[in-house]
């Protein structure tokens, strides 16, 4: 297989497209991101695709060039969802529906075979001894463990840059590499975080309102799980200070108890 145009690079890994327009490819730094990394994402993309209930990228290789491991996926040539709507800002509310729709259609799939978002995020607070409180992590983990389990699909990365729309307007949701089991309020709340991150608070407000009209969730269950979805962003890191403040506050729920 061979590469040709790249067409972004993070500190991680690099992302081509195949020569023949027929792949997309990551390349993923050996020196930061492990073997077992790179097998577990290109699992849980493969998990998914089988469930074959929504659009999503196949993945075709799994691959070396030199010390750095590689995961080929089927291209889906399109327009992000983020590029629409700055094409036709007019079709904001239209194009919002059907990214809340998709993303409920999602959460109604059972996705037995993925890891749960309850394990992920108790690790994720366990990671946050520099930065939040050990009372806070303590409340972070009652709460926590105060939800009900379930086993929906949930993608955890749920925005508009991951959404292609094709020419024959077909919806494909991309990067599954942080796909769970569990509560769709908690990739609600991510979702909903990722917008006010990005200092699109209306879009926020507007996401927010969307799903609940179109689902049978309660605000009051997001809003429990925004400290939780703030601490799994922290413990991500590559936030500006902004951003890491707005997350502290969050996730800082002892003083409040």
């Amino acid at each position: 297989m061979n590469i040709g145009q790249k067409l972004l690079e993070r500190t991680n890994k690099v992302i081509y497209r195949s020569e023949d327009n027929q792949y997309l490819i990551k390349v993923f730094n050996h020196t930061m991101v492990p073997k077992s990394d790179v097998l577990q994402e290109a699992t849980i993309q493969s998990r998914v695709e089988e469930l074959n209930e929504i659009l999503i990228p196949s993945v075709e290789e799994v691959f070396k060039i030199g010390d750095d491991w590689c995961i080929a996926s089927k291209y889906i040539e399109g327009k992000t969802l983020d590029q629409l709507i700055e094409e036709e800002p007019s079709k904001l509310k239209e194009y919002m529906d059907k990214f809340v729709l998709l993303q409920i259609k999602m959460h109604s799939i059972t996705a037995s075979k993925l890891q749960t978002v309850h394990n992920l995020l108790g690790e994720r607070i366990n990671t946050l001894k520099g930065e939040v409180s050990a009372s806070s992590r303590y409340e972070l983990h009652l709460r926590l463990d105060s939800f009900n389990r379930d086993s929906k699909l949930v993608q955890l990365d749920y925005n508009l840059s991951n959404i292609v729309v094709t020419s024959d307007n077909k919806w494909y949701i991309l990067d599954w590499a942080h796909a769970r089991k569990g509560q769709p309020e908690a990739d609600v709340a991510l979702t909903y975080l990722n917008f006010m991150l990005e200092d699109k608070k209306d879009m926020a407000e507007l996401y927010l309102k969307l799903y609940i009209k179109h689902s049978d969730i309660a605000k009051q269950v997001v809003n429990d799980y925004l400290p939780l979805l703030a601490a799994y962003k922290l413990s991500r890191g590559h936030l500006s200070e902004e951003q890491t403040k707005y997350l502290l506050s969050l996730t800082n729920i002892a003083d409040y108890q």
